[in-house]
């Protein structure tokens, strides 16, 4: 049936212009998400950790610090740098609760018209300045 095709076609494009936008929107967090996970490694190295532990529990000696107290600092130095590194947990959560709020793809369509996909299956068609809601 010709109909049946034309509606083939149409989804066919429809597929391909969502899977675009997919793609646009993952070469935008590309460098975003490296940038985040370079935050991560590099703030659990360990062997840049311990040279600034070394360095502060140094610097305390050199300047009369007692060794004792010294020590004790140093390790609280080294806590409060762990408490501070991101927790990889805690940045995946708030990464995937911000997408939890997923954007909405517009896809152009013809005449005009646009269609509007939401995270929950919904679909609206815009056409003109109005809006028909419909459940995919």
């Amino acid at each position: 049936m010709p109909g049946e095709k034309e509606k083939s076609v149409d989804e066919a494009r429809e597929v391909r212009e969502i899977l675009l936008a997919v793609t646009d929107f993952l070469k935008s967090i590309k460098e975003p998400v490296k940038e985040l996970i370079y935050v991560v490694v590099d703030a659990l190295n360990g062997e840049k950790l311990g040279k600034e532990v070394a360095a502060f529990y140094r610097t305390l000696v050199d300047n009369g610090v007692p060794e004792d107290l010294a020590r004790e600092m140093s390790r609280e130095f080294l806590s409060k740098k762990l408490e501070a590194a991101p927790s990889i947990g805690k940045l995946l959560n708030t990464f995937t609760g911000s997408l939890g709020r997923r954007p909405k793809i517009i896809v152009s369509g013809r005449e005009g018209g646009a269609r509007i996909l939401g995270s929950t299956g919904e679909s609206k068609e815009k056409k003109g300045g109005e809006e028909e809601e419909s459940k995919e």
